[in-house]
């Protein structure tokens, strides 16, 4: 099989000078008017006074540490300093103290406890589909688990039509005004081995000779030591505001939400098959709960063995309150839950063409009891919009290298090549392909008795060998952990209500 190649990623915006944003040169033009009106009414000690100040100022706008401004790292310390002195990073469950609620809630930190989770109607196998609401962002998700045969094996005419399937997915989010992002959360879970073993001991000959039998028998030590599975999990994100008429005419309240919700869903699944999903169900409440409780306490088991069957779960896991951490604590730079210590980055992808499987170059764990979890969001603009946003982007960079020409500077490579990709966008917009807003969220989650920095490093690792870089999400983990590891449609900025 040939190697695909995944090309297309570019910043979701590009300033006019020097990459710099319209915010940014308002900032510098408004302040370097000060010594430009000094120097004017011959004022030279305040001249030199403003400028050197000027000097400063300027490396605080356009500085950007670790992919960050430095008035959002100023307000991301400002909120977790606050939050420590209110004793808000500190997490305890009520079953822990023994204040435990009777009704089934779910007891969950942080931003996740605004989350409110209802039961829906049926969809497909599923009795029940569980329909989480954020009141603050406005948003409605449904989680399905599924399960993938990857393409490893594939040819190269099933792995165009998968990908041809996850555009066309993507496409008809673009086109329903309902769905505001899907989310696709990949979690690896050591293999325990359990359906190995059962098929060996159905399969293996017990006449054969003691050698190759205790080769065998080795080699399933071996893998058990070190094989691995993976859940995913796909969540899709409804915009209550974009569905709030439709939803009034269907029903009251949660009741109209989740009738168009169910009609959205029957489409939806023939787009997961194309995409090579070999099974998947909807989540109900039970097992929405279980995505919850084995996000948190990984080392409690691996859970979703039989994805169609919610009846076998344990009660404790379908009581909701108990689906969150018995603690947690939020550090500066590490999320500590559970016996596990987790530490997220946002992954930033190459600008040069990157293999279609690279990702999983940085999925592999290297310490023992690791696990990593990568979080794909992917939110469709709508064609008008997009359209919009690539015509201005052509019209930005040809502008630009006209006024290069006419000056005769010769235009760099640099710019040839974005326009070259704008124009290339515009054309795969005229043919109907989507144009998504995307992040990646991954996170490294290893038992407290290993160092997180090693595990840390050995992925800081491969994401370069794999040409893409890490941000690590400094005094911000918590909403990290929650993005990269939990099935909930958190983590990524509505950009603006369609």
């Amino acid at each position: 099989m040939s190697v695909h190649m995944y090309s297309g990623w570019r910043p979701e915006k590009t300033g006019w000078i020097f990459g710099l944003s319209g915010k940014q040169i308002f900032a510098l033009g408004v302040y370097w008017l000060i010594p430009f009106l000094a120097a004017m009414n011959n004022q030279y000690g305040l001249f030199l006074l403003t400028c050197f100040v000027g000097f400063i100022w300027s490396g605080l706008v356009i500085w950007q540490p670790g992919g960050r401004s430095v008035l959002d790292w100023f307000v991301a310390f400002v909120g977790w300093n606050h939050a420590d002195r209110k004793h808000l990073n500190r997490f305890q469950s009520k079953l822990l103290s023994g204040t435990a609620n009777i009704s089934g809630d779910p007891d969950l930190p942080g931003r996740l406890s605004r989350l409110v989770f209802h039961e829906g109607p049926g969809v497909e196998s599923t009795r029940h589909i569980c329909i989480i609401h954020d009141p603050i962002a406005g948003t409605y998700t449904v989680v399905a688990h599924a399960s993938n045969a990857g393409i490893a094996l594939e040819s190269d005419t099933v792995v165009s039509q998968r990908v041809q399937a996850r555009s066309a997915l993507m496409a008809e989010g673009a086109d329903d005004p309902h769905i505001l992002r899907i989310v696709e959360t990949i979690r690896t879970v050591p293999d325990d081995g359990t359906a190995r073993g059962q098929w060996l001991d159905q399969n293996i000959n017990p006449s054969a000779s003691p050698a190759a039998l205790s080769t065998i028998r080795k080699f399933q030590k071996l893998a058990h030591e070190q094989s691995l599975t993976h859940n995913i999990f796909i969540s899709v994100v409804f915009d209550g505001y974009a569905m709030a008429r439709a939803a009034a005419t269907a029903g009251d309240g949660i009741e109209g939400v989740a009738r168009i919700i169910q009609r959205k869903l029957h489409g939806l699944g023939s787009r997961l098959t194309a995409m090579g999903c070999t099974s998947y169900t909807w989540l109900d409440l039970p097992l929405v709960g279980e995505a919850i409780s084995t996000g948190f306490s990984p080392l409690e088991g691996t859970g979703f063995h039989t994805p169609r069957g919610s009846q076998h779960r344990p009660e404790t896991i379908a009581l909701m309150s108990a689906a969150g951490p018995m603690g947690a604590i939020n550090r500066q730079g590490c999320y500590v839950h559970d016996g596990c210590v987790s530490v997220s980055y946002r992954v930033i992808l190459p600008k040069q063409q990157m293999p279609l499987d690279g990702l999983a170059k940085i999925m592999v764990p290297s310490v023992r009891g690791e696990r990593r979890s990568v979080a794909i969001f992917s939110e469709a603009i709508d064609h008008g919009r997009a359209h919009s946003q690539v015509q201005g982007e052509i019209y930005k960079v040809n502008q630009i290298m006209d006024w290069r020409r006419r000056k005769k500077y010769q235009n760099s490579e640099r710019h040839k090549k974005q326009l070259a990709e704008a124009k290339a966008q515009e054309t795969k917009l005229a043919h109907g392909v989507a144009l998504t807003r995307g992040a990646l969220v991954l996170t490294v989650t290893v038992p407290v008795t290993e160092n997180i920095e090693d595990a840390c490093g050995a992925a800081e690792a491969a994401a370069r060998g794999a040409k893409m870089r890490l941000n690590r999400l400094w005094l911000t983990q918590d909403i990290g952990f929650y993005a990269g590891v939990l099935p909930l449609g958190m983590g990524l900025e509505r950009e603006s209500q369609r």
